[in-house]
C-alpha cells in the first residue's frame, strides 16, 4: 500500500484506475473534440442563433450575425460535415437547421450554456 494525498492505495486500486483511464481516454477523445468544434466565436454565434429551431438560410445568418457569406458558408458546412448541423435545399437556398442527433456535449453547450 501507499498513500496518496493522505488516502491510502492498495495495488487492486491502481489497477482498477488505469483500467478506468484506459475507458475514459475515448470519451475524453470526443470530448475534446467536440469542444474544438464549437471553440470560435462565430460557430457559437451561428449556434445561438439556429437553437430556436427554424432553419436559415446562409444570407439570413451572415446578415444577422454581420460576418462574411464566405465565412458563414464554411462554417456551416463543417458543421453539416460533423452532425451538428442539418441542411437541405430550398431552390436556390440552402437551409441549416441544429441536428436532432447532436453529440452531448454540444447539446449542452447550444442549449444551457448559449
Amino acid at each position: 500500500m501507499r498513500a496518496n494525498n493522505g488516502r491510502i492505495w492498495s495495488m487492486k486500486n491502481v489497477k482498477n484506475a488505469k483500467t478506468v483511464n484506459k475507458i475514459d481516454t475515448t470519451k475524453f477523445k470526443q470530448i475534446t473534440f467536440d469542444l474544438k468544434i464549437l471553440a470560435e466565436k462565430h460557430r457559437l454565434e451561428i449556434l445561438n442563433l439556429l437553437k430556436t429551431g427554424k432553419s436559415k438560410s446562409v444570407g439570413q445568418i451572415a446578415d444577422h450575425l454581420n460576418i462574411s457569406f464566405k465565412a458563414t458558408s464554411k462554417h456551416l458546412l463543417y458543421f453539416a460535415k460533423k452532425g451538428i448541423l442539418k441542411r437541405r435545399y430550398d431552390g436556390p437556398f440552402v437551409l441549416y437547421k441544429i441536428s436532432d442527433n447532436l453529440p452531448r456535449v454540444a447539446r449542452l453547450i447550444i442549449f444551457h450554456l448559449l
